[in-house]
């Protein structure tokens, strides 16, 4: 009778999980999306307006080829997290590890774009 219970117990576990309870939500182990941003024309690169990270990883995706570097944004100053500009082809992400450490201010977080040394159309999209 025990085998019997815990058999029933684990089916119902399982169908209350298959059916859920309304959307998934993001959680440890996947990636929110946090924005989309256009690239605006800047004096001698082109940027991203920031967006919120909590810390931990961090993935950025872009619309057109070219090369990008990631920057931490602060008020005193504009810190590079990533120095070297890589070659990104269009539609390709580039995910970046264990950087919670930009984390800071008073909304415990960090703010990360994309700097890409050559103009034209295109946006980032960032997930965290």
């Amino acid at each position: 009778m025990p085998r019997l219970r815990t058999a029933t117990i684990a089916a119902l576990v399982l169908a209350a999980g298959i059916a859920g309870t309304g959307p998934a939500m993001a959680g440890p182990g996947a990636w929110d999306h946090v924005g989309t941003k256009p690239f605006i024309n800047g004096i001698t690169y082109d940027y991203t307006e920031p967006v919120h990270s909590a810390g931990g990883d961090f993935r950025a995706c872009v619309t057109t080829s070219g090369y990008y570097r990631l920057r931490e944004d602060d008020t005193d100053l504009d810190d590079l997290v990533h120095y070297d500009f890589e070659y990104f082809p269009a539609g390709a992400c580039r995910d970046y590890l264990s950087i919670g450490g930009w984390v800071d201010g008073s909304n415990n977080r960090a703010e990360f774009y994309l700097e890409r040394n050559s103009v034209g159309a295109g946006s980032a999209v960032y997930y965290d």
